[in-house]
């Protein structure tokens, strides 16, 4: 049997869309990745600083996340310095040692560790040879990142 002549289109592109319009699905359902569940080191949660001291209040303003990976040269250290807002550490390569200048309380993380840094306390860093990711949730920062 033959079909009129304008049958014939209408069929052929019934079943080129056809195709086409399932071949997609197949594609998506070879395609996707496998559905796993990952795995978290919860590496700190403190509502106070390495040395004791409580977050009282946190600031007021639009919090901006930061991270950044600081990396000092080997036996030297920072300046005596105040952070005005909580941020956290990781040690990545080395040792870190934290001073508090009121107390003269010193505290030394190694390699693998976080900690909860001071706020509004004065204190220096010093370093033997070391890379620390910092992480904040604090104000937007113009300049400097911290003060003495």
């Amino acid at each position: 049997m033959r079909f009129p002549a304008l049958a014939t289109p209408v069929l052929l592109a019934g079943v080129i869309l056809g195709g086409t319009l399932s071949a997609p699905s197949a594609i998506a359902q070879t395609s996707s990745p496998a559905t796993a569940s990952g795995h978290a080191d919860h590496l700190l949660a403190d509502d106070h600083s390495w040395n004791g001291t409580p977050y009282d209040h946190y600031p007021t303003t639009r919090p901006m996340l930061s991270m950044i990976r600081l990396t000092i040269p080997a036996h030297s250290a920072l300046p005596w310095h105040v952070h005005p807002y909580p941020n956290a550490g990781y040690v990545l390569e080395g040792t870190l040692t934290i001073e508090d200048r009121e107390s003269g309380k010193k505290r030394t993380f190694h390699q693998g560790e976080a900690f909860a840094e001071l706020v509004n306390d004065v204190h220096s860093t010093a370093w033997p040879a070391e890379r620390i990711l910092k992480i904040s949730s604090g104000p937007a920062l113009t300049g400097k990142t911290f003060r003495n």
